[in-house]
């Protein structure tokens, strides 16, 4: 379009003319005054020109969308003369009726999207947006025209009226009408800042949208100083204190145990370990008594192209001992490949965890050559792509037998003492008291002192049991559980009394007045524990100080629509929230939309195309073509 501008158009004034128009066009096709009557269908209806979905496409909107770019295209060759018709084709204005169905088309597209939203306004949000004359000119033009504002910028009523009469439109037809095209302008701000918003500008725009809710608070402390103040008599009281003691024995007395834990150990039992035994633990183990762990002498080759290592790979299958010649022409690593590729060795070892990954792969290669002179197929590390050849390896030695025979000695002991303990320790506990002390002292049992729930299911003092096959319970002293008498715990029973009353009606309440305060609000204001409060909420600080209040911030963000809410309950109080306003911020507060621009436009061009393959269009192309030709 700017081009052609540029290649058409001499003069500054000219073009400044046409750009202004370019403006005008676009003003008129987004805001039409056909548009809106499409938004608010009368009662009349004329023969429909086609179908977007269940919308129909009247006779009497497609005359109006013609005859307003008739009059444009009028305007344009009055205006611009041999220059107007770059304007019009550039417009797409050449073929007023395609253009004007096209229109309808999306109007009705955008008119589904509207009416499967739930936009809703606050009768606040459209009277400012009503005495805003540069929203009410863009949205509604051709319906309030300029000549109807003062000069103060106010509608003036008496000439309004007269003129919606003339329009064959009624005040309450307007209302209806401004609000549709509120709900399209949102639409369009939806659909557009739908395509990407910095998540920055998301949290300044849940934060600073000034809305106003509608908070109640119910305090349960309240419900509990009331029930605490009211008088109960003992007859009520004792009949709750036997309920709560036949479901969980409340008022009791816990089971108190007092006892000791003894504690035996392998080293202080002797025991002959056989030779043969010894024998056979150090076969199976040896590999624990490592002298000299074994190595593995290794050549490698390093290059950075695959390729490259393939080929070497190829010439040591034919010929292995090509491989130090090799190393000394093609290997990157300098150090080594001076030496013929000489990496020194890599010893055995039982934790790979403190190596590199390069190293662990090189270890796993390594290990897996199974003579000398085998070459490992290529593995990546972060040198470059390696090959590696093994020299010669040296195997493990291993610790005598008389050298860990002592050792061994005491593993057998150790490892074997639970099931040796356990068959022991089973028949001195069948014995009396005087029987198991001096088994304790003999072995030097250590003994500790223990309470409660180690000892549980020993009631007996003096019973005892074995745990673990290496322990000794023993129960000293038991308290059985007892049923406390009711006057001693009279204080805590009506305590106890006062507060379940307390929750009961609460939760009542909370359940009764969650109806009402969605419904009818005033009639929940004088409740004697509800504190009824508005809160203007417009930035940061206004969050904070209801956070400080304990108010449910973060639920109270998430409300979209207006009059909906939630109740948010806890052991201290319910809050009712409902939202009553809310309106987008100043683009000084949280910056200019990213769905503004060019690829806002884009975005809004494609997700109308996306909403028109969801839904059937037939167009009488016959009917819109005759009737294009009427139109004056």
């Amino acid at each position: 379009m700017i081009q052609e501008i540029r290649d058409n158009i001499m003069g500054g004034k000219r073009s400044m003319q046409i750009i202004v128009a370019v403006m005008v066009i676009a003003l008129i096709g987004s805001f039409s005054f056909s548009g809106l009557m499409s938004l608010f269908k009368k009662s009349q209806s004329a023969s429909c020109v086609g179908c977007v979905g269940d919308s129909e496409i009247t006779r009497q909107e497609l005359r109006l969308k013609v005859q307003e770019f008739k009059k444009i295209i009028t305007y344009f060759n009055q205006q611009f003369g041999s220059f107007a018709q770059v304007i019009i084709n550039m417009q797409g204005l050449s073929d007023p009726g395609t253009y004007a169905i096209n229109q309808l088309k999306n109007e009705k597209l955008l008119e589904l999207f509207t009416d499967q939203q739930d936009l809703v306004f606050s009768g606040d949000y459209s009277a400012e947006k009503l005495q805003d004359p540069r929203y009410v000119m863009g949205a509604l033009g051709d319906l309030v025209p300029q000549y109807l504002y003062d000069q103060n910028g106010n509608i003036q009523r008496s000439a309004f009226v007269e003129h919606l009469a003339h329009q064959g439109l009624t005040l309450s037809d307007f209302d209806r009408m401004f609000e549709n095209a509120l709900k399209k302008d949102l639409a369009l701000k939806l659909i557009k800042n739908a395509n990407y918003e910095p998540k920055s500008r998301l949290i300044c725009l849940q934060d600073s949208a000034p809305r106003t809710f509608s908070v109640a608070e119910l305090d349960f402390l309240t419900y509990l100083q009331k029930q605490q103040a009211e008088k109960v008599d003992d007859k009520t009281l004792h009949a709750f204190y036997d309920s709560e003691n036949q479901k969980n024995k409340k008022y009791w007395t816990t089971e108190k145990r007092t006892g000791f834990l003894w504690t035996f150990k392998a080293e202080n039992f002797e025991r002959t370990i056989s030779e043969n035994a010894i024998q056979k633990y150090y076969n199976e183990h040896k590999k624990e008594y490592v002298l000299k762990p074994e190595r593995v002498f290794l050549n490698h080759i390093v290059v950075a192209d695959e390729k490259v290592a393939q080929e070497i790979v190829a010439k040591l299958q034919k010929d292995p001992s090509q491989f130090a010649a090799l190393a000394r022409s093609f290997s990157t690593d300098k150090k080594s490949s001076a030496q013929g590729g000489d990496f020194g060795s890599i010893t055995a070892q039982s934790d790979l965890s403190k190596l590199s990954n390069d190293d662990k792969v090189r270890y796993e290669k390594a290990f897996a050559l199974f003579k000398d002179g085998s070459v490992s197929p290529i593995f990546k590390t972060s040198s470059g792509f390696e090959i590696l050849a093994r020299n010669k390896k040296e195997y493990a030695t291993y610790k005598d037998l008389t050298s860990v025979r002592s050792v061994i000695e005491k593993d057998i002991k150790t490892k074997t003492f639970a099931k040796v303990f356990g068959q022991e320790i089973r028949g001195v506990l069948r014995k009396d008291q005087g029987s198991f002390n001096a088994f304790a002292q003999k072995h030097k049992a250590e003994k500790t002192e223990i309470h409660d729930q180690q000892l549980a299911g020993l009631v007996r003092p003096g019973a005892r049991k074995l745990v673990d096959n290496t322990n000794v319970l023993e129960l000293v002293l038991f308290e059985p559980s007892r049923q406390l008498p009711f006057e001693q715990v009279k204080t805590q029973v009506a305590q106890d009394y006062a507060l379940e009353k307390a929750h009961v009606a609460f939760d009542k309440d909370v359940e009764l007045l969650t109806a009402q305060f969605f419904t009818n609000p005033e009639s929940i204001k004088n409740h004697f524990a509800l504190n009824f409060n508005t809160y203007n909420v417009s930035s940061s600080a206004d969050w904070d100080g209801l956070k400080n209040k304990k108010a449910p911030i973060d639920r109270m963000k998430k409300i979209v629509h207006i009059n909906k809410g939630f109740v948010d309950k806890n052991d201290a109080r319910a809050y009712f929230v409902r939202l009553d306003k809310v309106l987008l911020p100043s683009e000084k507060v949280c910056g200019v939309s990213g769905g503004q621009g060019a690829q806002g436009d884009q975005f809004l061009d494609s997700v109308i195309a996306s909403l028109g393959r969801h839904v059937t269009i037939n167009i009488r192309q016959d009917v819109v073509d005759q009737l294009v030709k009427t139109v004056s």
